[in-house]
């Protein structure tokens, strides 16, 4: 049974394909259409993830009658219940609905669908496929708790808002998923957060994570003038003033414009944001694992990708065991939705996957021909050959790109499509947020050997860098470029078993400079998505600062 799982009614549109009860591709759009997030918002269009739809197959090397059902990660039924309630206007609500109930039309009229009217995709065949929707939210928690290999677990999941849900707590079982608790529009800690990133100058829906990080800068001192914003107590229960909340200035003062000065203000009040998301989350979870017993925790929704506030959950000894859906944003529901359609027709909740290299893959012999049309010098190498000249290079300083393998699903760059540099040279990330158009107050993150975490670092092993972890005193001076201003660091841990080309890297660097610690930050640069083919590689490549690209098995340098 083959089923593709799709998300598209919000940001972050995708696709995840489920072929016998595993998870085999999976890939957001943005990485096809160029634009951040996936769609633009528009009232009179409908961006449904064709590209991603076709990449899939052609992966897979499937046709579209191959496809047994499509699993929607929205319910337009409770979609309708919901305008009940007041909603906010990021959207608009007919269009969106329209485009729900006329799927298979859209599927299969759009002009941009026919251009991959091909020989894997046709208008007759794609009207048969049976199409399922579920609830958002419930496709969230199914993508942590399908995806975790656990047998009970609470699932927590936060965003901005599904149909009506904007909080939710489920306990995950072999027998499915039973929500608990609700908070409704108005709610949301997703928009709580979204409205103080608008307010600070920074983009909603994008730089949640610019905050974060602009958080370690600040003091938590703006708790009086937030509670006319936000108020709970010690169980996480939690009430929006939604009049106050689209009117911050009042309580905040005037709001930040792009481009201008971030002043201490603003970090402190970046600081109290976070520190008061923290305290309702924890307090929150803290009450259920009480109240349930239940000692292991699943999380998704676009709120647990907040790294700083996974780690204080971990920090916290709640849980025995805490699972973060890497791609915790919306693009996950797709995966939550295939999991679900799965287990409507099997009976069975968990879903198998290797890894999160789900995306698409490019032949040596592909990319040397696009590396000969484009009239470039380059070298053919050994994965040894490789492996050594990328050691030596970051060891010099140099500054390097990774386009190798399957692409990463999710918001990280895990080795497959990214740029990678020396952690131990003082001006490492200021050269590096430079090259990528950054602002310089973000920090830039590390992978470590797993079985050498422990000399460096105080918190939880995570191959998908989800949780933050702090810096042990005694090492933060060897590795000054990936430690943040709070002596903290977003670690990735590697195995030779998750990513062997990635490993052997680490070792020989560490052979050269006696650190098995290299930086790893994503292969895109300001403003848009990871890049996802090799033509876009190499451009990148050249119209940045980076020193060199390897590319499959193919090395270039300036």
């Amino acid at each position: 049974m083959i089923i593709f799982g799709i998300n598209f009614f919000f940001e972050h549109t995708s696709v995840s394909v489920i072929e016998d009860g595993k998870l085999v591709f999976s890939a957001e759009e943005e990485r096809f259409s160029g634009i951040k997030g996936g769609k633009r918002y528009s009232p009179f269009t409908v961006q449904f993830p064709y590209k991603s739809i076709y990449a899939a197959l052609k992966y897979l090397d499937i046709t579209i009658k191959d496809v047994d059902m499509f699993a929607l990660s929205y319910d337009k039924w409770k979609h309708l219940k919901g305008l009940l309630s007041k909603r906010w206007s990021y959207y608009d609500d007919y269009y969106a609905l329209r485009a729900l109930f006329h799927t298979k039309r859209i599927l299969s009229s759009n002009y941009e669908m026919l251009q991959y009217m091909t020989d894997r995709m046709n208008t007759f065949e794609l009207q048969k496929i049976p199409i399922l929707c579920f609830d958002h939210h419930l496709s969230h928690a199914a993508s942590a708790y399908c995806y975790s290999d656990f047998d009970e677990s609470l699932v927590f999941v936060a965003d901005c808002c599904g149909e009506k849900s904007c909080t939710s707590l489920y306990i995950g079982s072999n027998q499915g998923l039973k929500k608990i608790k609700s908070f409704n529009i108005p709610n949301s800690l997703g928009i709580f957060y979204s409205v103080v990133t608008q307010h600070l100058g920074f983009n909603t829906f994008q730089d949640e994570y610019k905050v974060m990080g602009l958080a370690s800068y600040g003091e938590d001192v703006y708790r009086e003038e937030f509670q006319n914003i936000i108020s709970f107590d010690k169980r996480g229960n939690y009430k929006l003033n939604e009049k106050n909340m689209f009117r911050l200035d009042a309580f905040l003062g005037p709001a930040r414009k792009k481009g201008e000065e971030i002043t201490q203000k603003h970090k402190n009040i970046a600081k109290t944001l976070q520190s008061i998301l923290e305290e309702i989350v924890i307090n929150m979870l803290t009450y259920y694992q009480k109240k349930t017993g239940i000692r292991k925790l699943c999380m998704a929704g676009g709120v647990s990708l907040n790294c700083v506030l996974n780690g204080k959950i971990h920090d916290a000894k709640i849980f025995d065991e805490i699972f973060v859906q890497p791609a915790s944003s919306d693009a996950g529901t797709s995966m939550g939705a295939a999991a679900l359609a799965w287990y409507k027709y099997t009976g069975k909740m968990q879903i198998h996957f290797d890894n999160m290299y789900l995306g698409t893959e490019y032949s040596d012999a592909f990319i040397e021909s696009e590396i000969k049309a484009a009239k470039l010098n380059y070298r053919r190498m050994t994965d040894e050959e490789l492996v050594k000249i990328i050691a030596l290079k970051i060891a010099e300083g140099k500054v390097g790109g990774i386009f190798r393998g399957r692409m990463e699903a999710g918001p990280r760059a895990l080795g497959n499509r990214s740029v990678i540099a020396n952690p131990a040279m003082n001006n490492m990330l200021e050269r590096i947020n430079h090259i990528k158009g950054r602002e310089m107050f973000r920090p830039i993150a590390p992978i470590v050997k797993e079985n050498r975490f422990d000399e460096f670092f105080i918190g939880e092993k995570n191959q998908y860098m989800l949780f933050t972890c702090m810096v042990k005193p005694e090492v933060k001076d060897k590795i000054p470029a990936i430690t943040h201003v709070d002596c903290t660091s977003r670690v990735q841990t590697m195995t030779p078993k998750i990513n062997p080309f990635v490993y052997r890297i680490l070792d020989e660097f560490e052979k050269i400079t006696g650190i098995p610690i290299i930086i790893n930050t994503s292969l895109n640069f300001r403003g848009k998505p990871i890049v996802e083919n090799p033509t876009d590689a190499v451009g990148n490549f050249y119209s940045s600062g980076l020193d060199f690209l390897v590319i499959g098995n193919y090395f270039l340098e300036k």
